[in-house]
């Protein structure tokens, strides 16, 4: 990176009205004062007298040569806030180009490397045969990409862990559904189970309830009524009919009925 400064000449500009006129002599000898410490390496006492000029009298010259005493001292966020200002007074291409020059040096100190690209770009646009600028915004591109490079490469480990973490989320969530079936399905099963054991003791206990009671209590009472012989005996063969009934099915629910198994 070539850090060399441009460094404008001073011009004085006289005036006619005598108090304008002094105010400029005092403003032109802030800056040849500036100018001289800052020549000595004496940049904190050129600072100050660079903004005194600013304050008798706001210039070009003044914003251009305060930006260079802050970018020597390391204060790179306010130089280029400096030259910003002496850009937009300046009209010569080639003042505006050193500026931008001057401006790009110190964003690229200041980390700012979009920000310096983009003024050298400006310079190279007022001055496109300027090597150092060339040089300069090269450089500048050049690690702006190896950083871009660098934060992708530290992206992608955090993406797969970010996927890694996504997939066993999933895992436990299809995990915690398929034991959520298999319970709703047990419970299925053991609400059916009960159901067919309940129905099976109905079953049971209709079988076991006397079906011939009806018919006996039917035929004590048709015995009580004056009923013909032939009607009494009717009835009395469907009574020995449905008693018959009765022994065979209790017969088969005995036949079926499971066998103790053998304790010796």
């Amino acid at each position: 990176m070539n850090t060399r400064l441009y460094i404008s000449s001073v011009i004085m500009i006289l005036v006619v009205i005598n108090c304008y006129q002094l105010s400029s002599q005092s403003a032109h000898s802030y800056l040849r004062s500036g100018d001289k410490a800052y020549d000595e390496g004496n940049y904190s006492s050129s600072e100050e007298l660079y903004l005194k000029s600013l304050e008798e009298e706001t210039s070009t010259q003044g914003h251009f040569n305060l930006g260079n005493s802050l970018y020597q001292q390391e204060r790179y966020e306010e130089a280029a806030e400096a030259y910003a200002s002496a850009i937009n007074h300046l009209e010569k291409d080639e003042d505006r180009a050193k500026a931008y020059h001057n401006q790009g040096n110190a964003l690229y100190n200041n980390q700012d490397l979009e920000g310096s690209i983009e003024a050298y770009k400006n310079a190279l646009r007022y001055n496109n045969q300027d090597e150092d600028t060339r040089s300069n915004l090269v450089q500048a591109m050049t690690q702006l990409k190896q950083m871009q490079a660098q934060q992708q490469e530290q992206q992608q480990p955090q993406d797969s862990d970010n996927r890694e973490s996504d997939e066993e989320n999933q895992e436990q969530q299809e995990q915690q559904q398929q034991e959520q079936q298999d319970s709703d399905e047990q419970q299925e099963q053991q609400q059916s189970e009960e159901q067919q054991q309940q129905e099976a003791e109905q079953d049971s206990s209709q079988s076991q309830s006397p079906q011939d009671s009806l018919s006996q209590a039917q035929l004590d009472s048709l015995m009580q009524q004056e009923v013909s012989k032939e009607e009494a005996l009717r009835l009395l063969q469907i009574a020995e009919k449905e008693e018959k009934k009765l022994r065979d099915r209790i017969i088969r629910q005995d036949a079926n009925a499971p066998k103790p198994k053998k304790d010796w």
